[in-house]
């Protein structure tokens, strides 16, 4: 019995690592600058899209961006806050700067689902799915 109990104990410390290695490495993966993939800017009450970036770096802070048309003049994406991945419900939250506080409800909060690769990520919003390509 002794044995059985020592076997079941290795595989699940095996387990708990590795789960937690997965989610040590995605967030090591996510650190840097993502392009968006051409074609894939979606419109959003006239505002189009031409280059939009996401930079994530390991302190836990992201800036977002590039470049939006509105109404035929072109703007500067130029946004800042912080964010996290919650890899175990498979969420990339946004908490941007320029959001509001309440005392009640705390920070915005902007939660996606997402996959994430080495090279890919992905995440689905309520315009759809934005894919980006990490930049080398």
């Amino acid at each position: 019995m002794n044995k059985v109990r020592t076997v079941a104990a290795v595989i699940l410390l095996s387990l708990l690592l590795t789960l937690t290695a997965c989610g040590n490495d995605e967030a090591k993966i996510i650190v840097g600058t993502w392009k968006q993939n051409p074609g894939d800017a979606k419109s959003f009450m006239g505002v189009e899209p031409v280059s939009h970036y996401y930079t994530f770096n390991s302190d836990g802070t992201y800036k977002e961006s590039g470049y939006e048309n509105f109404s035929g003049k072109t703007y500067d994406i130029n946004r800042t806050g912080k964010y996290t991945l919650d890899t175990k419900e498979r969420l990339l939250k946004f908490y941007p700067d320029d959001g509001w506080h309440n005392p009640t409800f705390g920070d915005q909060e902007f939660a996606y689902s997402y996959t994430l690769t080495n090279d890919y990520l992905s995440f689905t919003t309520g315009l759809g799915t934005e894919n980006y390509t990490k930049q080398k």
